[in-house]
């Protein structure tokens, strides 16, 4: 679970997020989570 959770913060960090309590608020709807991973 760890790795995982590491994984999320990772993510939200290389897409510019740098607090990421309100990174992972502000992507809790499919079309921006998918946004992240260059998911069109």
């Amino acid at each position: 679970m760890s790795a995982l959770r590491d994984l999320a913060r990772a993510a939200l960090h290389r897409a510019g997020w740098t607090n990421i309590a309100s990174g992972r608020r502000a992507h809790t709807q499919p079309e921006t989570v998918l946004a992240i991973g260059g998911v069109p």
